[in-house]
């Protein structure tokens, strides 16, 4: 009988600097002038119609329409000197920390960076190097999903025996790929998590998972590589138009989907869950999940109105900000969901453990 394997310990890490509103109208008055021209309004646009006629994907958007940062209001980016893999190495020293092992204990880094400091390679081997680990080092990249798919991965690593104890470490750094001379850096922020995945109690951790690949977004987001107004080589992110309108088409299936196999590989029922946790790149993700699948928005978390988007960072967030608020305790069920363009979506089925959590940086928040 395969072991049972979950988070022994989760840790968060965010950049101290916090970029309001009013901090970006003030910087780009231009720019905030000519708002619904630009990228963040074509991703998010919507037609009006009836309440009948819309779905819940544009019935829960529908409010934030007027709203030019739609429900943005605050997020944290990278400030001079800070990068992805300095906010790693804290979640990550203290994720080692907080379960009380030491670096020696750990048996292999599975980085998931989006996108890692240099071109070409991820973040994992700088981690080992950092902290003096030597221990394998794997580099996992699946957009917005990679959090999770790599909770996925670790856990049947440990369940099978190959590895004990590993550190899965994950950042976005959306801030550095952003143009601050559009508006599609106004719903995205930066952030690290890492957590370590070993064997846990019988029935405890990772019960069961879904996952499926999102094909149907290919071309849709791209990476383009210009040069700054100072002549230095810069990545941008970009967004096809169509984006929002296939992530619109397509989001019910992946949400229904992944989350009717999960529970019914863990032969559980949706009234059992007692948290439902998903990464949230919209202000209204959380609502249209509930609606979506008929439970009320109090067993959801987001926090998007604090963070913004910050990419596969924010299942791990989410869990943190619950479970350091009493959301969520040992021998809860949660249910975890992602959808990650030109990646995967997935879902996996938690019985909530022993898991020491690093310090909380949004106490208060």
């Amino acid at each position: 009988m395969l072991a049972s394997a979950g988070m022994l310990s989760l840790s968060v890490n965010y950049p101290q600097r916090v970029v309001t509103n009013a901090d970006i109208r003030s910087r780009a008055p231009l720019v905030a002038a000519e708002a619904e021209s630009k990228s963040l309004a074509r991703l998010w646009a919507g037609q009006r119609k009836s309440a009948e006629e819309l779905g819940h994907w544009a019935l829960a958007m529908e409010p934030h329409l007027g709203d030019s940062f739609r429900g943005a209001v605050e997020r944290r980016h990278l400030a001079p000197g800070e990068s992805s893999l300095s906010l790693e190495l804290v979640a990550a020293r203290e994720a080692i920390a907080r379960c009380g092992l030491e670096p020696s204990d750990i048996d292999l880094v599975i980085g998931t960076s989006f996108l890692p400091d240099q071109i070409g390679v991820g973040n994992a081997t700088f981690v080992c190097k950092h902290l003096g680990l030597r221990a394998a080092a794997w580099n996992l990249e699946s957009a917005c999903s990679g959090s999770l798919v790599a909770f996925q991965t670790a856990c049947a690593l440990v369940q099978a025996g190959k590895f004990q104890k590993i550190l899965v470490v994950t950042s976005c750094a959306y801030s550095r790929y952003s143009d601050v001379n559009d508006t599609f850096g106004w719903f995205v922020g930066d952030g690290s998590a890492a957590f370590i995945v070993g064997e846990v109690p019988a029935g405890e951790g990772l019960l069961a998972h879904a996952a499926r690949h999102t094909g149907e977004f290919c071309g849709t987001f791209s990476y383009e590589l210009e040069v700054d107004p100072a002549g230095s080589p810069r990545i941008l992110m970009r967004a096809d138009d169509s984006a929002g309108r296939l992530l619109a088409e397509y989001q019910d299936g992946y949400v229904l989907s992944m989350t009717q196999e999960a529970l019914a590989r863990a032969s559980l029922r949706l009234d059992e869950i007692k948290l439902f946790a998903f990464n949230t790149p919209t202000a209204w993700f959380h609502r249209y999940f509930a609606a979506l699948l008929g439970i009320d928005v109090e067993r959801t978390i987001t926090t998007y109105p604090i963070l913004a988007n910050i990419g596969p960072v924010l299942i791990p967030a989410s869990l943190h900000f619950a479970a350091s608020r009493g959301r969520i305790a040992r021998g809860d069920l949660v249910l975890l969901f992602s959808v990650g363009s030109v990646s995967s979506t997935a879902a996996a089925v938690v019985r909530w453990g022993d898991v020491a959590l690093g310090a909380d940086p949004l106490a208060g928040l």
